[in-house]
């Protein structure tokens, strides 16, 4: 049989050579990416009377399948059987042959049960698509609350630090002005035409640090695509006001020398450190997913040194 490496034999003794690097997954997926189907693979346990120091021994790659020989099991060192079957077949007082083939039947399944398990990823018998459940399992949370939203957001920004609180955020509405002697009862008019009221909403802080103004280039455009593509949609059901805010703090400091500092005697005093706000979103996410505001206020953050 000819894979994709070439040669099985090559393929085979090339996975064996590594085989302590393997996990089950990613040796079933380079096994599917060679031709196999999980129908071919078969798992055995190995026969050995001291503990590995990985879960896979050794595979036996054939034209027709895959046999996969793993450190637990019926034979295993660890083996659940009592002592009295490894007795009868060390004396040979049984057909050792016979017993190893009909330990193996029932080895398999139960191997395969256990990494069902182990890996549910992997188990179609109670998933069918893992990335739904995975889904309904995020849905079945209260996104509500602070832990979820803040769980949300740091998988969401791993390289971003992330903080959540409960505020009551301030909005402002244009209204028509106050004119003395010319007010209507049940008009909405205010001084200076502008009305504030709060909103309880939830305000959100992404802080990220870099060493140079020109690595804050590249995020406008990935912001903006996670939060569409991967906040936004475990969220559109939620009726909440957001605030989400970036800040942007340089390192690259300067050393500057005062007059009432020693030098070596005192340390220097820091240059001022260069920050700015940039407002991300703000509004009801299901509803205000006008992202016109967002990409001004991104673009115009390409600050010049």
């Amino acid at each position: 049989m000819q894979t994709k490496v070439g040669n099985i034999e090559v393929l085979e003794k090339k996975i064996n050579s590594r085989i302590a690097e393997f996990d089950v997954l990613a040796l079933l997926r380079i096994l599917k990416f060679e031709g196999y189907n999980e129908c071919q693979v078969l798992f055995h346990s190995f026969e050995n009377m001291a503990s590995q120091s990985s879960l896979i021994s050794h595979v036996n790659l054939k034209d027709d399948r895959v046999e996969i020989y793993i450190n637990a099991g019926l034979l295993s060192t660890q083996s659940p059987l009592p002592g009295y079957f490894f007795r009868k077949m060390e004396n040979e007082s049984i057909n050792t042959e016979l017993m190893e083939t009909f330990f193996r039947y029932f080895d398999h399944l139960l191997i395969l049960d256990y990494l069902r398990n182990t890996y549910p990823e992997i188990n179609e018998y109670f998933f069918r698509e893992w990335e739904l459940t995975k889904y309904y399992y995020v849905v079945l949370q209260n996104m509500r609350s602070i832990q979820s939203l803040h769980w949300l957001f740091q998988l969401v920004y791993p390289e971003l630090q992330v903080q959540i609180e409960k505020k009551e955020i301030t909005e402002s509405k244009k209204t028509s002005q106050m004119l003395l002697g010319d007010i209507v009862l049940g008009e909405v008019s205010s001084i200076g035409g502008v009305k504030k009221y709060p909103i309880p909403g939830v305000r959100i802080l992404l802080i990220y640090d870099c060493e140079y103004w020109m690595d804050f280039q590249l995020l406008p455009d990935e912001i903006r695509q996670r939060l569409k593509e991967l906040v936004f949609p475990f969220l559109n059901k939620i009726e909440m006001y957001l605030e989400i805010n970036l800040d942007i703090f340089i390192t690259d400091k300067w050393l500057k020398l005062y007059n009432q500092s020693n030098l070596g005697y005192d340390h220097f005093f820091g240059g001022d450190t260069r920050n700015r706000r940039v407002r991300i979103f703000k509004g009801y996410v299901p509803y205000d997913t006008d992202y016109s505001y967002m990409e001004r206020e991104l673009n115009s953050c390409k600050i010049r040194v």
